[in-house]
């Protein structure tokens, strides 16, 4: 059971990578919304992708609700693709998304990774070949 994640700005966008063991919750929502604020501040980037293994999640509808808001909030015109392996939208879901676009943050659950870059309308970073030059431009900025 983990609240912990890494940040990295990468050059065109903002990579949250969630622990293997991350659990979705108010404490662990409003930790990543308050990092994820900063990081959109400091670096002028309002695009988020966000990856991980299917998170657990203890949070309600009341929950949902507050966490959709506080994002929105928190970072004006955001657009946040999600790709967690494994993981199947429902009902609250779709709740925490509506609340969050009503406010004006895009947030969207993607299959693949190929589909959260297409929608972010950013390029899909490219695999490094060993010897050549890292041409992402990573800044780590919390972890």
């Amino acid at each position: 059971m983990s609240t912990n994640f890494a940040i990295a700005f990468c050059n065109t966008y903002i990579h949250v990578k969630l622990d293997p063991d991350f659990v979705i919750s108010t404490e662990s929502m409003n930790k990543l919304w308050l990092r994820l604020a900063e990081a959109s501040s400091l670096y002028n980037c309002q695009h988020i992708f966000a990856e991980g293994l299917m998170p657990s999640r203890r949070m309600d509808m009341a929950g949902a609700f507050v966490s959709g808001d506080k994002l929105a909030q928190s970072i004006a015109g955001l657009y946040m693709a999600c790709f967690f392996e494994g993981y199947e939208t429902d009902e609250l879901t779709e709740f925490f998304k509506t609340v969050a676009r009503n406010r004006g943050a895009m947030v969207e659950f993607f299959n693949t990774r190929e589909e959260a870059f297409r929608w972010l309308g950013i390029n899909l970073p490219q695999e490094n070949h060993p010897g050549e030059p890292n041409n992402n431009h990573v800044t780590y900025f919390l972890m």
